[in-house]
């Protein structure tokens, strides 16, 4: 609009869905919105229903030019409808659920390939903190995007491929795990007042370990005594006291390991590149409340699989899926769920919890994808359309029977009568092609007589125009015309003295 900043968006709804596939995915932890990123730099909110985890795509929300790789909560409150996003072109989005505005953008040089939300010690709310393609794990707020400081090494310096924030039961301070692509593991202890101007924070302890470009670390919540760091072709339990290993699970044949997390002291739940699930019991030297925690390892005991969670389609994906585990509570009850996301746009949820016996296979109880829900919406705007033409056409012969009835009644007392708005009526007038001449309605349509009368004029002004030319002396202005009669004029001759 001239003279404005307002910038007026359009959309256009087509009968093929938009592509979406799915780079990152995340849930809400009231299980009403889940979000998911997409390789165009789209992101997608979902309307999940609780109780029964069903999902219906809300909007779609376009901020990133790049792949989206993270996407976070931004605050502890639960009623906080706000997430932040992140992409492969160091862009960074916070944005409202809610109505889908972005409330705060930044572009960074670092890219993230992690990010954890974490309520630090001393702090009101939330912080976030970030890994990936540089050497430093930088801690930012939700809302402003602010770097606050950084964690920084000074033992082999290196990018931090994964993290975990942690706060010891024994401990008021929080404690920061993480792996370098080079496999140094490194320790940082935060009190909680640390800002940009403090000094350089660098690690406590440092410990190189054989495993490189780990892709994901987390500790034991139960016990907080070991530690699962998964690797392209390998997951391992590490003990967390000193970081030897303790056991070690290979990635089934042709796929490649992407994360995992432990469900309980025992079990873990690993996922692979194939977009599968895979529920381990460790052996009893890695569970530290075993009297053979630590001990030697036995070749009979091994860890166990108990269960895969398994698309039931099986089919072959262009692309690796997204995939993230989580624990959720509604009305006071725990529930632990396994999301997919894949590059067909589909959307999938394991209730974990079912799939927690020894069963060979366990295939997702809900699977919804974009493109899906985009042809039920279409075909649903279609019976809107079809509804509102009816809804039109009832309100045109209602108001032709007004008409009808009594040829002077107003447009007011039709509007009035009718409960519609003044303009509508007249607008439907208009359309049935009425006029209202000496306060009485009539047709606009010519009577076959009234045509008749217009033909024999016209001929009759042909002829007329043929016997005498009357037509250039017309000048015409819109719909008005009027004639003129150019006459020479001789100007009267002077006699000569």
């Amino acid at each position: 609009m001239p003279g404005t900043n307002l910038i007026v968006p359009v959309v256009l709804w087509g009968k093929h869905a938009p592509t979406h596939c799915v780079s990152s995915v995340y849930l809400s932890r009231d299980q009403k919105t889940l979000v998911t990123g997409c390789y165009d730099g789209q992101i997608c909110i979902w309307q999940v229903n609780p109780e029964t985890l069903k999902m219906t795509p809300r909007c779609l929300l376009v901020g990133h030019t790049a792949p989206v790789t993270c996407l976070s909560r931004a605050s502890i409150i639960q009623d906080n409808n706000f997430i932040v996003s992140s992409s492969e072109a160091g862009e960074m989005c916070t944005w409202d659920l809610i109505d889908g505005k972005c409330r705060e953008s930044v572009k960074l040089s670092q890219i993230h390939t992690n990010i954890q939300a974490y309520h630090m010690c001393n702090s009101d709310d939330l912080r976030l903190f970030c890994n990936g393609y540089y050497a430093e794990i930088l801690i930012m707020d939700p809302f402003s995007l602010e770097i606050l400081f950084s964690l920084s090494s000074k033992m082999n310096p290196d990018w931090i491929s994964a993290l975990h924030v942690l706060r010891p039961s024994s401990r008021k301070d929080d404690v920061v795990l993480a792996i370098s692509i080079t496999g140094t593991v490194k320790v940082w202890s935060l009190l909680g007042h640390e800002n940009k101007q403090s000094e350089p924070i660098y690690e406590n302890e440092s410990k190189q370990i054989r495993c490189l470009n780990a892709l994901s670390l987390n500790c034991c919540a139960y016990n907080q005594r070991t530690v699962l760091i998964v690797c392209a072709k390998y997951c391992q339990i590490y003990d967390a006291g000193d970081f030897s290993v303790l056991c070690s699970i290979t990635a089934p044949s042709g796929e490649r390991w992407m994360s995992g997390d432990f469900l309980s002291p025992d079990r873990i739940l690993v996922w692979s590149t194939e977009g599968k699930g895979y529920l381990y019991k460790l052996p009893a030297n890695s569970v530290p409340d075993h009297k053979g925690f630590h001990g030697p390892t036995v070749d009979h005991d091994s860890p166990v699989l108990l269960s895969m969670l398994a698309h039931p389609d099986n089919k072959l994906l262009s692309c690796p899926p997204a995939m993230r585990y989580l624990i959720t509570s509604v009305g006071g009850k725990q529930r632990r769920l396994m999301l997919r996301g894949d590059s067909e746009g589909v959307v999938s949820i394991w209730n974990v919890d079912e799939a927690n016996t020894p069963v060979s296979t366990f295939t997702v109880p809900l699977s919804v994808g974009v493109a899906q829900s985009w042809f039920s919406l279409v075909i649903l705007m279609s019976k809107m359309n079809h509804a509102l033409v009816d809804l039109f056409r009832d309100e045109d012969d209602a108001i032709s029977e007004k008409v009808e009835e009594d040829r002077h009644i107003s447009s007011y007392d039709i509007a009035e009568k009718l409960g519609l708005d003044h303009k509508t009526v007249l607008t439907h007038l208009k359309k049935a092609r009425y006029t209202k001449k000496l306060e009485t309605w009539v047709p606009q349509e010519l009577a076959e007589r009234n045509l008749m009368n217009r033909v024999l004029i016209c001929d009759s002004l042909l002829i007329h125009n043929q016997t005498e030319p009357f037509l250039k002396t017309l000048i015409t202005d819109d719909k008005k015309w009027i004639i003129y009669n150019k006459r020479d004029i001789i100007a009267p001759s002077r006699s000569t003295a």
